[in-house]
């Protein structure tokens, strides 16, 4: 951490544990299970690929470039 300072450098970070309490998933979940089942939540497609194809949509995935769900579909 001295290393940190003398460089004039930070550190800092984000925890997501101490929101992770059953209640509030078990309520955050609930909420987004009823708005997928109203039709007002839907998924962001970045891509489709024929079954065939899931070679290439693999190595999409890897690339991390598609925004949004590669699909594949047969």
């Amino acid at each position: 951490m001295n290393a940190f300072l003398a460089r004039g450098q930070t550190v800092k970070g984000f925890a997501l544990a101490p929101l992770l309490r059953v209640d509030n998933v078990r309520r955050d979940l609930a909420e987004l299970f009823g708005l997928a089942a109203n039709g007002k939540l839907a998924p962001v497609v970045g891509a489709r690929f024929a079954l065939d194809h899931a070679a290439d949509a693999h190595r999409l995935s890897e690339t991390r470039a598609s925004i949004g769900k590669i699909v594949l579909h047969p």
